[in-house]
């Protein structure tokens, strides 16, 4: 959806520069017309990694940096660190469009055979029903609803979701790139 966004907006260090993110590591990540820092993102292809691999990984950050994650079991043994990224089944259908939009046709097709339904529909609906079921199924501490995020409330949802979690949000650096966000997909 837009966990890349809600991530950036929470913490302004997980955006690099976009020369060292190519000549360093490619481009892996980018929100806002930022790049995400591709050694905080590696746990969106958490398949590649060990249990073991990934609890060193997570243990080299301070604690308040902020990780991207697309690993639903191993996020849940962190729970009461893990935001989920939900959204109502209004926008589901908006955000599965968008993932197609925005990935290369092999990012699709990774997604599509990991999917629990494959059916006639397409594949929107499809991702859009899989992403229904995932977040009623999984139910995390910790749950953003990501409906607004095309509303100027966006950022005042945000701090006081963090205020509840005791934590703070810088909102000028939130309101910059939520702004640029907006830009970016009117």
């Amino acid at each position: 959806m837009v966990g890349d966004l809600v991530a950036l907006m929470l913490d302004e260090s997980l955006g690099i520069s976009t020369d060292y993110a190519i000549i360093e590591h490619g481009i892996h990540s980018c929100t806002a017309g930022y790049v995400l820092d591709p050694r905080r993102t590696k746990l969106k292809k958490y398949w590649k990694y060990t249990d073991r691999w990934k609890e060193e990984y997570i243990n080299q950050f301070a604690d308040d940096a902020v990780i991207v994650s697309h690993d639903t079991d191993f996020s849940k043994t962190l729970d009461n660190t893990t935001i989920q990224i939900v959204c109502d089944a209004v926008n589901v259908v908006y955000f599965a469009r968008r993932f197609q939009q925005l990935h290369r046709d092999a990012v699709v097709d990774t997604v599509r055979q990991s999917m629990n339904t494959v059916t006639d529909a397409g594949f929107v609906l499809d991702y859009a029903n899989d992403i229904t079921e995932w977040q009623t199924y999984h139910q995390f501490l910790s749950r953003f609803n990501v409906d607004n995020v095309r509303q100027l409330c966006f950022v005042d949802e945000l701090r006081k979701f963090m205020r509840g979690l005791n934590a703070c949000v810088d909102v000028g650096w939130a309101t910059h790139v939520h702004t640029r966000w907006l830009e970016r997909n009117a």
